[in-house]
């Protein structure tokens, strides 16, 4: 299988000549109300990206912005979500982005498990997963949760909530798994069973992972550009392997694989849990 193509070095000078500016420029007050929990996870998320490249540094004080603007702010009102121009499940995706975006922030930012965030964004998913609408929306959702499948699993697991996990998945109903899926739902069905049977993330499931993020995080994740996903299988399975190392240690554990890079200090990679990250670096 071809190996998507990872540059370092021009996505540094992105981030350094452009992306920087853009996210330091948070203003969430600016927006509309409903938008901003799509505002705060996209920025939360697009901040992953700046861990890759060793720019963790900078992006720290955005983070703390982010954190500090959202703890001084309710989630979103479900009244402000239920006028005619939102859709009918509008509310509990506000709600799924808002905590999300704070879970994550508090995990690349502190170190913070943040699983009380996580898991009440997986509920408000769930949630949404069961809100009635009509029967054309509710195929439309189901097809958009099918789409997200893994991310969903990668998502209980990070969270600590296998048994929620499961129960979303088998509501989604995934039909067709296409061959850059299958080891991610394969995996992932496998270890919430194995979490909610009362297993523990022992040196087998620590295994297994792994060979599934070879199988798969350049592969798939780097086509398509996504962040998100990743992290949260790489919070699942490496970060949580040793937590007698603060995990936000080993989010920002320079690599020694950065062959080739001209500056290894100031690009060293940022390797969320180990050394799965450097892998993008190395190439």
């Amino acid at each position: 299988m071809m190996l998507a193509k990872y540059d370092p070095i021009g996505r540094r000078k992105v981030w350094v000549d452009i992306e920087l500016r853009i996210q330091r420029n948070f203003a969430p007050d600016k927006m509309p109300v409903d938008g901003q929990p799509d505002y705060l996870c996209e920025s939360v998320t697009s901040l992953i990206d700046a861990y890759l490249v060793g720019l963790h540094g900078e992006v720290k004080p955005i983070l703390d912005r982010i954190i500090g603007w959202m703890e001084t702010k309710p989630e979103p009102d479900r009244l402000i979500f239920s006028g005619k121009d939102h859709y009918w499940d509008a509310w509990w995706g506000a709600l799924y982005q808002w905590r999300l975006a704070l879970g994550m922030a508090k995990w690349l930012r502190r170190g913070d498990r943040a699983e009380r965030e996580l898991t009440a964004a997986l509920d408000a998913d769930w949630q949404g997963a069961l809100a009635k609408g009509s029967p054309d929306q509710m195929a439309d959702a189901r097809v958009v949760r099918r789409n997200e499948a893994s991310l969903r699993l990668a998502h209980a697991l990070a969270a600590n909530a296998p048994t929620l996990g499961l129960k979303l998945y088998d509501a989604i109903g995934v039909e067709q798994i296409d061959d850059l899926e299958a080891p991610l739902l394969e995996f992932g069905q496998w270890a919430c069973r194995h979490l909610a049977e009362g297993g523990t993330r022992d040196a087998t499931f620590v295994a297994r992972g792994k060979e599934m993020l070879t199988a798969s995080l350049l592969p798939k994740f780097f086509w398509e550009g996504a962040r998100l996903e990743p992290a949260l299988w790489l919070k699942a399975i490496i970060s949580t392997a040793a937590w007698s190392e603060q995990p936000s240690r080993r989010l920002l554990k320079p690599t020694t694989q950065c062959r080739g890079l001209s500056d290894r200090t100031s690009c060293r990679a940022n390797a969320i849990g180990g050394n799965y990250f450097a892998i993008f670096v190395a190439r």
